[in-house]
């Protein structure tokens, strides 16, 4: 299960944190076959209400993959190979 953009899920009206804890804790916790995979763009929302949870998730991360930013020249190359040209003013303001 992947689960993008988690933080926007989790709004006060939702409890979303409150649903995704009763569902791991109570079902999915036991499934063998099942990885949860969730990321988002606000790294400092993931450390404080999933990685340093002391709720119904507290101990449940397994991994943590930490990625970096890609260089300029490696954006290039990427781009490049998907046959699109920019210059490099414009990658720096996508």
């Amino acid at each position: 299960m992947f689960i993008d953009e988690i933080q926007w899920l989790d709004t006060p009206r939702a409890r979303f944190m409150t649903g995704f804890e009763a569902f791991w804790n109570g079902w999915a916790c036991h499934k063998k076959n099942l990885m949860v995979i969730v990321c988002g763009s606000s790294s400092s929302w993931i450390l404080e209400n999933i990685i340093n949870n002391h709720g119904g998730l507290y101990g449940r991360v397994t991994y943590e993959m930490k990625l970096s930013t890609f260089s300029l020249v490696e954006n290039e190359k990427y781009l490049e190979s998907r046959g699109i040209s920019m210059s490099r003013y414009d990658i720096t303001q996508g």
